[in-house]
């Protein structure tokens, strides 16, 4: 074979090529999968006097990660928003601007979560053995002083009032 031929078939294999991929780089179907593929958003209810909001579902993910890593260390007394964001794999600050669509941080969602699990123990007849500083101590509060005004900011009466009127129930 000449030359000639060669590399003429060589360029005429070689613009057959181009153009295949041309045409599939233009094709729309190609196109609408791999370029314009839908976003996916998971929507839910902050609380009943606020609207819904949207989450995407990557944040609704995180969120779920942050809230598990904070339940599995509420009872750790040096637990700080580091913590747990090194545990998701996010920095303090955006974990904080994802906790913001629930109008809470981290530290707010720990306190929260403490004094909620507190006031569980307080009711808990299996639990009416323990003491309040127990109960405190247990959930990762370090100072009784501030667990006690926390809790009475949150649910009107002091830790140890609450256990004696959930004992009268």
């Amino acid at each position: 074979m000449p030359r000639s031929d060669r590399t003429h078939r060589g360029a005429r294999s070689r613009s057959r090529r181009d153009s295949a991929s041309t045409c599939l780089k233009r094709s729309p179907i190609t196109r609408s999968r791999h370029f314009a593929a839908p976003r996916c958003s998971i929507g839910f209810t902050i609380s009943p006097d606020r609207q819904d909001v949207r989450v995407s579902s990557s944040k609704a993910i995180l969120l779920a990660r942050i809230r598990t890593a904070i339940e599995t260390r509420l009872t750790d007394p040096n637990l700080h928003a580091q913590d747990i964001a090194d545990a998701v794999g996010i920095s303090v600050r955006y974990a904080n601007e994802i906790l913001s669509t629930e109008d809470t941080s981290i530290m707010q969602l720990v306190l929260a979560r403490r004094l909620t699990r507190c006031r569980y123990a307080l009711e808990d007849p299996d639990q009416a053995h323990r003491t309040v500083s127990e109960i405190a101590y247990g959930w990762g509060f370090g100072d009784l002083t501030h667990f006690g005004r926390k809790f009475k900011a949150a649910y009107g009466m002091t830790p140890s009032e609450y256990q004696v009127l959930a004992r009268r129930m």
